[in-house]
């Protein structure tokens, strides 16, 4: 559950940036749940006290975001999608990197994900690559209906023109 909050919380950064106020609400959202996600994986206060400072801050903060565009109506810089995925595959590979002497080549991913016995670091890897796909496949839904509705809005003929005054 915490790799996935923090997938959103990295999803969510350009829309913070952007103060875009549904990015806001979202973030809040996630700082919240991310909480009880990481006292429940340990009890490690620190990072639950991190998540509430920021939560805290975010609410403090909350006039800056006054931009009421929908989430999907803005396109996506190349560099931040770069920089996404560069921490997400540091991520990866770090978690892969240090279960290496862990046998699980020859399992499925769909299976190794739900196995009890895999550490939480390789099954997060499925829940982080998961939450990006599904993020990436709304993004380009809304992309093609916002395409669909451009070409819905033809230009008309004008019709008859009024008459001219005399």
């Amino acid at each position: 559950m915490g790799g996935m909050v923090g997938t959103g919380l990295l999803l969510l950064a350009w829309g913070l940036e952007r103060r875009i106020h549904g990015a806001w609400r979202l973030t809040l959202f996630l700082l919240l749940l991310g909480i009880p996600a990481t006292l429940l994986r340990g009890g490690d206060m620190a990072s639950a006290g991190i998540l509430l400072l920021l939560a805290l801050a975010l609410v403090a903060a909350r006039h800056a975001f006054d931009r009421r565009t929908p989430l999907g109506g803005e396109p996506l810089d190349a560099g931040w999608v770069v920089a996404a995925l560069l921490a997400l595959g540091t991520v990866a590979f770090l978690a892969l990197f240090a279960h290496q002497h862990l046998e699980y080549a020859g399992s499925l991913w769909w299976q190794f994900a739900i196995d009890r016995d895999a550490p939480r670091a390789l099954r997060m890897i499925v829940g982080v690559t998961g939450t990006g796909v599904l993020f990436m496949l709304g993004r380009l839904v809304t992309l093609a209906r916002r395409r669909t509705e451009g070409l819905d809005a033809s230009p008309r003929s004008p019709g008859p023109s009024p008459p001219a005054a005399r």
